[in-house]
């Protein structure tokens, strides 16, 4: 049951390896939704680590704000939210709020990371914020759900200093995301039996 529900979710999920060799959290498993949205089928994504989605074509890495949040939390073994900018196989911009949780085995320690996934349009959130649907700042949600912000430079108002804030920040408004996890305890639940 636990296996159909993450197959068939509309969420896009991949999980990681935090017990891999070398230490980059390789990908395991994505689901179809996965797939769907950001173009690359399961065998492109495996063995890989996330980092492939942060530039054009998979080339490789763009650093940002929200990278580093993510590289800390993993490090940390700790659950976090952001919004970043990740780029479809055909080298298509995409919002991704993306949520990480951690897995635990039975005796407490970290085996795995699922990354919850919901990506939009670049246009959409341009839509957004003509429309007012910006934060006064860049918003990233940590452990414990609390929201940390990120000050908005002064004098900044309107359509251009919103995408100004898109291109420099990697963040914007909040979506309503499939991928919610603001009830979900960090470590709480069932303990992973078996990947």
């Amino acid at each position: 049951m636990l296996a159909n529900l993450v197959s068939s979710s509309p969420c896009g999920l991949c999980i990681t390896d935090a017990r891999a060799p070398g230490g980059d959290d390789p990908i395991v498993f994505v689901n179809r939704a996965f797939e769907a949205q950001t173009g690359y089928g399961a065998a492109e994504c495996e063995g890989r680590n996330c980092r492939f989605l942060q530039s054009p074509f998979g080339s490789g890495r763009a650093p940002s704000f929200a990278s580093g949040s993510i590289r800390k939390a993993v490090a940390a073994g700790t659950r976090r939210t952001v919004r970043i900018l990740n780029y479809k196989k055909d080298g298509t911009p995409v919002w991704n709020d993306l949520s990480v949780v951690p897995l635990r085995n039975v005796s407490g320690a970290v085996t795995h990371f699922v990354g919850m996934q919901t990506f939009t349009p670049i246009g959409d959130l341009v839509t957004a914020a003509g429309q007012g649907g910006l934060t006064q700042g860049a918003q990233q949600q940590g452990e414990g759900g609390q929201q940390q912000q990120q000050p908005q430079q002064q004098g900044e108002g309107g359509l251009s200093a919103a995408l100004r804030r898109l291109k420099s920040a990697g963040l914007a408004a909040k979506s309503q995301s499939c991928c919610d996890l603001s009830g979900m305890a960090s470590g709480g639940g069932r303990p992973l039996r078996a990947l």
